[in-house]
């Protein structure tokens, strides 16, 4: 005898006006030559989204860019069978970048600072405690001026050690502590110069991304020889962004696997 087949429905409630909609965005304080989600939080069921100074529009989310500095006003509509409701705006204010090599890690209250060797492994817990489970993970790697690779690209990759699991954010940046343009369920853009946000990106238990050296070929993150970079990992989803380890440490052994 078969199983019976079974569909689940939702029931909503029928709309009685037109949409009302908020509208935020994320990064509030973008970048000139980066980007900010823009998110419409409506009323009413709508069905559709029309929306000013933003072309780039998936439903009730929009990606803005803007290549400049100064203030910018967006704004969107959203309709249903009722009608189209008012208009809801923001002002975002595009700002200068900052240099790139800057430090952010004074926006988070819990940041390990480790030294990652180039061609070496670094497990969390040796030798000076271990990954506790709200820290920023700040790896630095100092490439050497002599660095050398001309067609295989080198992969820096973090995997769970001892305890866990914990799905994990990891970036690639010249600065520590990089995790701008991170929207939680929206795979991020990559910025090649580490100016506006991070060169890479990486999710899961187990994040590992290539990257290559300045001159070599393919769309890997392109070190420079004699430059530092930093590899920031901390244990947040990237869908819900929520904090994803449920011990009070969740270590992992991060490798840097050198271009050849």
């Amino acid at each position: 005898m078969s199983s019976p087949a079974i569909v689940t429905v939702t029931w909503q409630v029928p709309p009685t006006g037109p949409p009302a909609c908020t509208l935020s965005a994320e990064p509030s304080n973008p970048y000139a030559g980066g980007t900010t989600i823009l998110t419409a939080n409506c009323t009413q069921s709508p069905k559709s989204y029309s929306w000013v100074n933003c072309s780039n529009a998936t439903g009730n989310t929009c990606v803005a860019a803007n290549s400049q500095t100064g203030q910018v006003t967006y704004s969107v509509t959203a309709s249903n069978e009722l009608g189209t409701g008012p208009q809801a705006s923001i002002m975002l204010t595009w700002g200068t970048p900052p240099p790139v090599g800057a430090d952010f890690c004074g926006n988070f209250p819990n940041v390990k600072r480790v030294t990652l060797v180039w061609g070496g492994q670094f497990t969390t817990n040796h030798p000076d405690g271990g990954f506790e489970d709200d820290q920023i993970l700040v790896g630095r790697i100092n490439v050497p001026a002599n660095a050398t690779g001309t067609t295989t690209p080198g992969l820096i990759s973090a995997v769970e050690f001892i305890n866990g699991p914990a799905e994990r954010t990891m970036t690639l940046s010249p600065s520590a502590c990089d995790f701008r343009g991170f929207v939680p369920s929206q795979f991020p853009t990559p910025d090649p110069s580490g100016a506006a946000r991070p060169m890479g990106w990486s999710f899961g238990i187990n994040p590992s991304m290539q990257f290559a050296l300045s001159g070599m070929p393919g769309s890997q993150p392109k070190l420079v020889p004699g430059q530092t970079y930093y590899v920031n990992i901390r244990n947040r989803a990237f869908t819900g962004g929520g904090v994803t380890c449920t011990t009070e440490e969740c270590n992992l052994r991060i490798t840097v696997n050198v271009p050849k």
